[in-house]
């Protein structure tokens, strides 16, 4: 009896991840937007109704752990994204100091252009333009400005 058990969750785990490889292809969803959780999860559950004749009952029980499971993960996806956000507080800040300290060993003359560099750069960064790569020099991988 035990292995007919582990045999019917390895299967329903097999149908479960071959739905979510199938829903990860390029262009699955061409017409627009991902579908909402809840009509993704009731297409795979009629799926999995369907190939395993699950009771009325089984369905209601899968149907409650996909809404859990939806309750948790975006738990965890709002507490990543407070730490991202966090982070990036943090770089921006270094990124302020370093260049401020880097401006102290600078001229004049040297500071305009170092703004005028860290300012493509920053374009860069948040437009996802690369500036004019014909008129600097070392435009390479690796380079910063």
């Amino acid at each position: 009896m035990k292995s007919i058990q582990k045999l019917s969750i390895a299967f329903i785990a097999t149908i479960i991840l071959g739905a979510g490889v199938t829903m990860a292809q390029p262009g699955f969803y061409r017409g627009g937007d991902f579908p909402d959780p809840e009509d993704r999860h009731e297409r795979m559950i009629d799926r999995l109704a369907y190939e395993l004749k699950l009771t009325d009952e089984q369905k209601a029980e899968i149907t409650k752990i996909y809404a859990s499971h939806d309750e948790e993960m975006q738990k965890l996806r709002d507490e990543e994204q407070k730490v991202l956000d966090e982070m990036r507080k943090k770089h921006e800040e270094k990124r302020a100091e370093v260049a401020e300290n880097v401006k102290k060993s600078l001229t004049d003359e040297q500071k305009a252009k170092f703004d005028e560099l860290t300012d493509r750069q920053e374009a860069y960064r948040f437009d996802g333009r690369r500036g004019d790569r014909d008129n600097r020099p070392g435009h390479g991988r690796g380079q910063r400005f």
